[in-house]
Order: C-alpha cells, then sequence, then structure tokens
C-alpha cells in the first residue's frame, strides 16, 4: 500500500477557499432555523471554556474526513479568530454520517395517510424548508435536540393542522 503524507491532493485551493468562504459566510449567518446547509452546531464546555463544534453538510461527501476540521478552523479564523484557540474538537459530517453516529438523535416523522387532504408536494417542500435531506433512507428531517425538534414540530404543525406529525428520537445502542 503506499503511503501518503499529504491529503492536500485530495481537494484543490480553489475548492478549499470556496468551502471555507461559504461556511465563514454561515458563521455570520443570525438565521435560527436549519433550514439549509451547513448546520454548524457549537457547545462550550462550562469547567474548560472549550468549544466543540460541529459541521452538517452534505457537500463534506466529496471531502476526505481528514480535510474537514481544517477547513472548519480556517473559516472560523476568517470569523472569530479569537475563538480559535478555544476550539477542541472541529469535525465535519454529512448529514447521514451524523445519523449514523447519532448526533441528529430526533427526527419529525410524518403520519399522514393518503385519505388525508395534504398535498404531497406542499408536504416535501415543508420539510426541506424544516432542513429535511435527502438520505438513503429517503428524505428525513432530523434535528439534534429536542427544542429544535419541537420548534420544528409547531411549524409544521401551523402548516398542516391536524395530527399529521410526531417526534421521535433514536436511542444509541449499547451492546453488552
Amino acid at each position: 500500500m503506499p503511503r501518503i503524507k499529504s491529503f492536500k491532493d485530495f481537494v484543490t485551493e480553489k475548492d478549499r477557499a470556496e468551502l471555507v468562504d461559504t461556511l465563514a459566510a454561515e458563521l455570520k449567518n443570525t438565521q435560527t432555523i436549519p433550514s439549509r446547509q451547513p448546520l454548524i452546531l457549537e457547545q462550550e464546555l462550562r469547567q474548560t471554556k472549550s468549544i466543540h463544534v460541529l459541521v452538517f453538510w452534505d457537500r463534506w461527501g466529496a471531502i476526505p474526513r481528514e480535510q474537514r476540521g481544517s477547513i472548519i478552523m480556517d473559516a472560523y479564523e476568517k470569523v472569530e479568530p479569537d475563538v480559535i484557540n478555544r476550539i477542541l474538537v472541529a469535525m465535519g459530517l454529512t448529514f447521514e454520517e451524523a445519523i449514523e453516529m447519532n448526533f441528529l438523535p430526533y427526527q419529525i416523522q410524518t403520519t399522514i395517510s393518503k385519505e388525508d387532504p395534504i398535498n404531497p408536494d406542499d408536504l416535501k417542500r415543508a420539510l426541506i424548508e424544516e432542513g429535511a435531506v435527502q438520505t438513503t433512507r429517503g428524505l428525513q428531517l432530523r434535528l439534534p435536540t429536542e427544542p429544535m425538534a419541537h420548534a420544528a414540530y409547531e411549524r409544521l404543525a401551523k402548516k398542516f393542522p391536524g395530527p399529521y406529525f410526531a417526534i421521535a428520537k433514536t436511542v444509541a445502542r449499547t451492546d453488552n
């Protein structure tokens, strides 16, 4: 097997710069509804004041995992250079990877039957507006926290009054 010491050849400098710029622009964004990608989650640990950053973005699929963290760090360097030394973890995952690793445990599921008076295209559009992504298991609206799931549920229930949605939580398996 060949030995590879540098991963720079996997992503062109132009593509890397575009990814950094897109993430930097998203860091400046104040939108609270995760209706588009990338979805950036920051968690500050009180005791150490360190920060963990998770970026869920399907564009990571074309980027080796080894490069994703440095792209995230470069974006923070552009926008919030004073925070850079406090970032302990910078991880980039596709939504599929995030679901598999249970970083998005809350799911809004539809309970709509064929008899219900809801246009499927309107429903799909509303789910996508809330941040649903196409996965190998179909369109899924997955969220990292319970408050985010309840907020999305409420917005969808206003658009489609009735018992058409449910919040489900995936519980991580522990093999004994």
